[in-house]
């Protein structure tokens, strides 16, 4: 295993690489998927993956999959979708490489509580029956805590220091030397679920605001500068006295979401050594805590869902000049905003103040795209050079494609947009409190933001919580630190 490089470095290589890449592919709509974006980008500007020339024998390596993430990982043919057919063919440059076949197995499940039955009783059956589980972040990491999935660390082969892993990632994702659960360019998924705030440039302009780009380019977008220009921004637009969906607000959003301890850099747990500590009652949280309640609660510039179920809502509501900001996701860009009449712009979440240093975007790895390496794997050496080739090549003609193409030059609307998106891909990252303090069954504070905690007191929501999340980080060090 490879040192990581520090994740300026890694950050500084993976921006201008994606650069050259995109400037090399040429790809810029539908129009020219005949390109082969994998030949286009074959330049002495790829960074070596180092991985040894080997014949693996038509050896079938095979994805643990549920949903749709077998046929977005492995394709059966290109359809005219750039992304599909980057995937597609990433995915041949590296069977001919190694002489292997890339299929998926699918679990058959429902959802994510049917995938985790699936992936215990397989493991436990013993049988190699696949290389790598995909599945949602916060199920494998609990199911690594008994012992199901190998140490991604014990792998050669894998170089979290090369630019197609997130540094900030794996590292967030470590404890005591160990890593069950990552992603990487494999995928564009850590991009696409990352959150964000869309705002509407006419509403902006109408309100007579500061521009949102500028604040954030300057470091003065902040949770206070955030809150103050939205919170009193109300029309009551079909004048029938009520607060619905008609109406314009300075905020749409789901209260279900759980992006502000990251982004506001306000950790549950904290990590030191082979120690880890409940610090989810300081000052800091509590603070937070109280302006978000009280902004979502008691302002008539909020407009709050529940719970992600809203999200279309909030779309249509966005879509429709409802909204001066709206929260989503970046797939909004290319999945609802991109034939949408309304003039909008991207932004990262709001820093807690001037003081933080970084901007800090929360990868959601919801869906089927965090993955993991069952105990039964058999020859690890191959399974690492897999993953380290997939990962290499969907750096180089995957990603170039979903972020350089598809997000920058043809949903994104302004080249503002595309600066505020390289600042929120630089600081794209997840929570180990998140993944691992099972806060699914009442144990931790992955929901602190969500709608059960605002609807009573902070000081209350973590009394409930305090013995359990003890009880939680208590099993989480002894499985990282047992040999």
């Amino acid at each position: 295993m490879k040192k990581k490089l520090t994740s300026t470095l890694l950050l500084t290589a993976m921006l201008a690489s994606l650069a050259a890449c995109g400037e090399a592919s040429g790809v810029s709509d539908e129009t020219t998927t005949g390109t082969d974006s994998a030949d286009a980008v074959t330049t002495d500007n790829r960074i070596p993956d180092d991985l040894p020339e080997e014949d693996f024998g038509g050896y079938n390596f095979r994805f643990f999959t549920w949903g749709s993430a077998g046929e977005r990982y492995v394709p059966d043919s290109e359809n005219g979708d750039i992304v599909n057919d980057a995937v597609y063919r990433r995915n041949r440059v590296v069977e001919e490489r190694f002489n292997v076949t890339l299929s998926y197995v699918d679990s058959g499940a429902a959802n994510v509580t049917e995938m985790d039955k699936a992936v215990e009783r397989t493991i436990m059956a013993g049988d190699e029956a696949f290389d790598l589980i995909l599945n949602v972040a916060k199920h494998q990491t609990g199911q690594s805590l008994s012992g199901m999935f190998v140490n991604l660390y014990d792998l050669e082969y894998l170089d979290f220091s090369k630019p197609w892993w997130s540094a900030q990632l794996v590292e967030d994702l470590s404890f005591n030397g160990k890593l069950f659960v990552s992603s990487s360019n494999m995928h564009y998924d850590e991009f696409a679920q990352t959150k964000v705030f869309f705002f509407n440039k006419d509403l902006i302009d109408s309100y007579k605001l500061e521009s949102p780009y500028s604040l954030v380019s300057s470091g003065a977008w902040t949770l206070d500068k955030m809150i103050a220009m939205t919170k009193d921004i109300y029309e009551d637009k079909n004048g029938n006295s009520e607060r619905d969906e008609s109406d314009v607000y300075g905020l749409l959003t789901t209260q279900t979401h759980n992006a502000w301890s990251v982004a506001l850099n306000i950790p549950e747990w904290e990590k030191t050594g082979d120690k880890i500590e409940l610090v989810a009652l300081s000052d800091k949280m509590v603070s937070a805590f109280d302006k978000i309640f009280d902004w979502n609660n008691s302002s008539d510039g909020v407009y709050a869902f529940e719970n992600g179920a809203f999200l279309n809502e909030i779309r249509t509501m966005f879509i429709g000049g409802n909204g001066l900001f709206a929260f989503g996701t970046i797939s909004d860009a290319a999945n609802h905003y991109r034939d949408a009449d309304v003039e909008y712009g991207i932004v990262p979440f709001p820093k807690y103040d001037e003081n933080q240093e970084n901007y800090r975007a929360f990868y959601a790895a919801n869906g089927g795209h965090m993955f993991s390496v069952p105990k039964f794997a058999s020859d690890l050496d191959r399974t690492g050079i897999i993953i380290e080739a997939l990962s290499a090549e969907g750096y180089y003609t995957l990603i170039p494609v979903y972020y350089e193409t598809a997000l920058k030059n043809k949903y994104l609307r302004d080249e503002e947009s595309v600066a505020m998106l390289d600042i929120i891909t630089a600081s794209r990252t997840i929570s180990f409190s998140y993944c691992y303090d099972n806060y699914e069954n009442g144990l931790g504070f992955g929901n602190a933001w969500a709608k059960d905690a605002f609807y009573e007191s902070y000081a209350t929501f973590y009394a409930t919580r305090e013995n359990g999340a003890k009880a939680r980080i208590a099993a989480v060090v002894e499985a990282f630190t047992k040999e």
